[in-house]
């Protein structure tokens, strides 16, 4: 699964900005969990971007891991000011 959400961040130019990385998750099941470090990751019209990420997401993992589920937390550190 790694590898095919991989190519959905190439795919989507963000590759060099999300590292992802496969974590155990509290019930004993391994989550792959994405992090862009230190700063935000700013998308200009994000709001036209984001529906196609999410669905690619959906796809990539739905064809690698097919019982997995997917759960993307968006952070927008704007709003905490």
């Amino acid at each position: 699964m790694l590898t095919a959400l991989e190519a959905v961040m190439l795919d989507h130019g963000i590759d060099g900005e999300v590292v992802l990385g496969v974590h155990p998750g509290e019930a004993g099941e391994h989550q792959v969990v994405g992090d862009n470090g230190s700063y935000p990751l700013c998308i200009t019209r994000c709001y036209l971007w984001r529906p196609r990420f999410e669905s690619d997401v959906e796809l990539a993992v739905g064809r690698a891991a097919p019982s997995a589920k997917v759960v993307i937390d968006w952070d927008y550190p704007d709003e905490r000011h």
